[in-house]
């Protein structure tokens, strides 16, 4: 199912906050490093007390891919098999959005992935944000599941994810949750040395109860009719995924933020969004020089 043509108002909170002490609140955290991980973002990593469980019947799963012909193949491995791994908990559509692509990445995924609710887009945007967001659009258009039973999951072409990846967004989902934030570790091949290694380890925060400050669109689940009523994936060039999560965070969704859903992805330096990822990879390799 679709999302309207215009945002839907925002839903009422489910749970009643008002006589428990332990209900959950937007924490603020800040962490010191590059641009990106300097980010401001609430999370409330604990539900009122009594809330209502909400079940997922259908996850989308969104990858935008720029000249990723080498990459996508370890990517869409690593999707199917958590996909494999939900069994018949939900059904599961991938959508990989191949745009602004001059290599065989539309045709490399098109040949690899197994399902016929599995879609690829050839689009021309240029843009990481529209890219999502149209994919998102396909995906929720090919299902026939209510908004509030769909959960949209956000990876990329150059990321790993591992065997209970949907799995734990399907967990936290069910919890109640209407998206959770997890966060990344640098996948060790020939782009990542062992200074760089420590560097970002050292910068890369996690908090002791083990939630988290981070938002990466590479590791990101949001409920369909919440993704929905406040607007979606904007189409920017960069951060779109921090864009995204303080939206729900205004909105006064129930955010989660979990060390424990980690999704692998590259360390390669050569940017494919201006100020993404890569480019904090490159602020810590320029830090490394100026010590």
């Amino acid at each position: 199912m679709a999302c309207s043509s215009r945002p839907a108002p925002v839903t009422a909170r489910i749970c009643d906050e008002k006589e428990h002490e332990t209900a959950g609140r937007n924490v603020v955290v800040r962490v010191q490093g590059p641009k990106r991980l300097q980010e401001r973002v609430p999370v409330r990593n604990k539900l009122p007390i009594g809330c209502l469980t909400k079940s997922v019947d259908h996850v989308v799963i969104v990858i935008p891919a720029h000249n990723e012909q080498q990459r996508i193949p370890r990517a869409l491995s690593s999707v199917s098999a958590a996909v494999r791994e939900v069994g018949r908990r939900a059904t599961c559509s991938i959508v990989v959005v191949a745009d602004a692509c001059s290599d065989r990445t539309a045709a490399t995924a098109s040949l690899l992935l197994e399902d016929r609710r599995d879609l690829v887009l050839r689009t021309r945007f240029g843009r990481a944000g529209e890219a999502r967001r149209a994919g998102t659009v396909a995906g929720l258009a090919r299902s026939s599941h209510s908004l509030s039973r769909t959960w949209i999951v956000s990876t990329d072409a150059d990321s790993i994810v591992p065997l209970d990846w949907l799995t734990m967004h399907l967990e936290a989902a069910a919890s109640g949750f209407d998206a959770i934030a997890g966060v990344v570790t640098l996948i060790d091949d020939n782009d990542l040395d062992d200074v760089l290694r420590e560097q970002f380890a050292a910068y890369y925060e996690l908090n002791p109860d083990g939630s988290h400050p981070h938002v990466h669109g590479a590791n990101l689940g949001v409920r369909g009719d919440a993704y929905c009523a406040v607007g979606g994936w904007m189409p920017m060039a960069t951060g779109e995924d921090h864009d995204l999560w303080n939206r729900l965070a205004e909105a006064d969704y129930r955010l989660s933020s979990s060390s424990d859903l980690v999704v692998a992805t590259s360390a390669r330096r050569r940017a494919r969004a201006p100020e993404g990822f890569a480019a904090d990879l490159v602020a810590l390799d320029s830090a490394r020089g100026a010590a």
